[in-house]
């Protein structure tokens, strides 16, 4: 291949196709406003006492594989025992970025991952000694990607010169399984610096090198191919770290063919001028649009318009880049140097170099059929197919003018068996009206005497759903994107429930009608369940042109959890949000930060890696308001005085924590305790739940 120099036996075979290829180369709240309701909502928490059991199942803890000595490092055989992976800033590359493999799925690389260890090995269809290990990547990828939730494993398409094609064609020459990921700018490569190929990197959660090297003895030196392997060094370090995560491995030398790191301005055609060595859509642009962009800009998505094709991109390409260059899109509120979530939508610098100029050098495509191809057309539902869906059983009607509407449907859920929910799915009816939605559960069936009183579909109430609720499966907002907990978590379901789905309306100036509905996923094989917690301020009183009004509230853990993710939520006003976690001994554990609050991109945020705190911890949040003339957000001209309230234009801050215990009965008092602080907090302010 071009980047690649292959040592074949004892003669050196100098690949001068390098330079034909440089030649032809370049020619996307969940539970907004769970204010009062959420109180109701998370005494559900006491619905799974006792029950909770029959749901999940106890993790098992791995099986011990080897011993270990967590005081010195691990000699593999055969490895170097004095060469010590360095254990600084060095030992962490940085990853950021998202890459389609074979079959055009995408793969996130960041630097932290909810997987403990990531196996990612640089391999080349024109070396020998790379081919060789398809064999056994592929029983790899079954012993890991297929039978295990702790260890991926990704291959990287060792060449940026060659063609996602050429990919496509090694994967079926050689029967492969395991997930090969294309990298036309080398980032994994220039993150990781490997020398030879094949070279394997193996990362922990934290995203640091902990091995590096070979895969196994097979090969003692290019040519010299033992009968028998003994020795699986990559296999034994995984083992390693599964049983003992602080045991340190000794890096071994790859045995291959020498990786050529190109440098990104070559890449990126930086010092030629002629059209055969201009970045191309086939090539480039299409890898990194379908990567990024495409599962919102496709048909019946989200998107304003599609970029599915080479012809869609260059249609858009003016609005493309103005997008990206005022980080409108990706659309991504958290700031980048404060927390780490699953499902990043983010461009790295060279990506977006990238795309700036390929449109500068006039948009072109390439040999098509050397594309990517389009990933999969986006199904009805974000999270595929629902193991149940729960719709209202009329149109409601809202009329084009007046006041907010608090509106709860009743939908019974035929379930012969308690659940666990790992996702939901909301999907409006009329996207232009619906402001956020609630996710009640009532297994007293209460709603159905309230909605028996009222001739029009559901019944309204405002604050509570009118009962007490015996749980809660989430909620949505505009912004959210459903995502499944990790780890086999989720919210208990008992068997026997009504979904209670209350619905806040704001009318839009034109009368329309709603149909919702709401699609369910249950968790395989539940192993604990998760509630949340929260803070809220009720002292909002924000002056008519205020540019900065900063209020603070925390919530004290009386118990030790561990943090899955956070939810914050504000009104158009809305100008900042931080959460931290303030310890008991006054060390700030950051969460999240988002500098810039878009109200129309409210989310709900998994940490890639959860964060245990112990009992003392002060969950804190501190949010700003601009309620000037400047604030293009804001409702009134002029702006007036806003206070905390329920309607849209009112204003509100909440920090919502998603947190487990080691044992689901021990969320019962946490939820408890949480309600009766939040209860004070709003008698103390006025705002007694009524």
């Amino acid at each position: 291949m071009a980047n690649i120099r292959c040592f074949e036996g004892s003669h050196l075979m100098v690949n001068a196709r390098r330079q034909l290829e440089i030649h032809h180369r370049f020619s996307s709240n969940v539970w907004q406003l769970q204010r009062t309701c959420w109180i109701w909502s998370v005494i559900g928490c006491l619905g799974l006492a006792l029950q909770v059991k029959s749901v999940c199942s106890a993790q098992e803890s791995p099986a011990p594989l080897v011993e270990t000595n967590t005081k010195a490092i691990i000699s593999l055989p055969d490895s170097k025992p004095q060469h010590a992976l360095e254990t600084g800033e060095a030992s962490k590359p940085q990853l950021n970025t998202q890459l389609l493999d074979q079959h055009s799925r995408v793969h996130e690389f960041r630097e932290k991952s909810e997987k403990p260890l990531r196996v990612v090995v640089f391999i080349n269809g024109d070396c020998p000694i790379a081919r060789s290990y398809v064999p056994e990547l592929n029983r790899l990828h079954e012993k890991w990607n297929e039978k295990t939730e702790t260890v991926s494993l990704h291959a990287v398409w060792g060449n940026p010169f060659s063609t996602h094609a050429e990919l496509r064609k090694f994967v079926e020459d050689y029967s492969i399984k395991f997930p090969i990921v294309f990298d036309p700018l080398a980032q994994l490569a220039h993150a990781l610096k490997p020398t030879h190929v094949p070279e394997s990197f193996l990362l922990n959660a934290q995203g640091r090198i902990v091995y590096r090297g070979r895969i196994d003895e097979r090969w003692a030196a290019p040519g010299v191919k033992r009968a028998v392997v003994k020795t699986r060094d990559l296999e034994t370090a995984v083992e390693t770290l599964q049983l003992n995560p602080a045991a340190k491995i000794a890096s071994t030398s790859a045995v291959g063919c020498l990786y050529d790191l190109i440098p990104t301005q070559e890449l990126l055609g930086a010092n030629h001028d002629s059209p055969q060595q201009k970045l191309t859509w086939s090539q480039v642009t299409a890898s990194i649009i379908y990567a990024n962009c495409t599962h919102c800009h496709q048909a019946k998505a989200v998107g304003p318009f599609p970029l599915e094709t080479w012809q869609d991109v260059v249609n858009e390409r003016a609005q493309m880049i103005e997008e990206i260059q005022t980080s409108r899109m990706p659309p991504w509120m958290p700031d980048a140097n404060c927390g780490e979530f699953l499902g990043q939508r983010s461009l790295s610098e060279i990506e977006k170099q990238a795309l700036s100029k390929w449109v500068e050098q006039g948009t072109l495509s390439g040999e098509l059929n050397e594309a990517p191809a389009p990933p999969p057309k986006k199904s009805t539902w974000e999270l595929g197919p629902p193991d149940l869906i729960a719709e209202m059983a009329a149109d409601f009607s809202i009329p084009a003018d007046g006041p907010d509407l608090f509106q709860n449907f009743v939908i019974p859920l035929p379930l012969d068996s308690d659940k666990v929910v790992a996702a939901i799915e909301f999907q409006p009816g009329d996207a232009s009206v619906v402001h956020h939605t609630l996710c009640f559960l009532d297994a007293n069936h209460q709603g159905r005497k309230l909605d028996a009183k009222t001739p029009e579909p559901g019944y309204s109430s405002f604050g509570s759903p009118g009962f007490l609720p015996t749980g809660s499966i989430g909620g949505w907002s505009p912004g959210n994107t459903p995502r499944k907990l990790p780890g086999h978590m989720g919210r208990y379901l008992k068997k026997g429930s009504d979904l209670v789905l209350q619905i806040h309306y704001h009318p839009s100036g034109k009368a329309t009608k709603d149909r919702s509905r709401v699609g369910i996923y249950f968790a395989d094989q539940p192993k604990n369940i998760v509630a949340a917690v929260w803070a809220a301020s009720y002292d909002i009183d924000i002056p008519a042109g205020e540019r900065n009004y900063e209020r603070r509230a925390s919530y004290k853990l009386p118990q030790p959890v561990t943090l899955m993710g956070v939810i914050p939520h504000m009104h158009l006003l809305g100008k900042s949000f931080t959460a931290q976690a303030v310890l008991p001994d006054n060390t700030i554990q950051p969460i999240i930060r988002i500098s810039n609050w878009k109200y129309a991109w409210q989310d709900e945020f998994h940490l890639s890696q959860p964060i245990h705190l112990p009992a003392g911890t002060r969950l804190e949040i501190i949010a700003a308001w601009d309620n000037s003339e400047e604030n293009p957000l804001n409702p009134s001209n002029p702006p007036r005085r806003v206070t905390w309230g329920e309607q849209t234009t009112d204003e509100m801050v909440y920090g919502f924590f998603l947190v487990a215990a080691e044992e689901p009965k021990k969320l019962i008092p946490l939820a408890l305790d949480n309600i009766s602080v939040d209860l004070k907090s709003r008698a103390l302010h006025g705002h007694p739940i009524r």
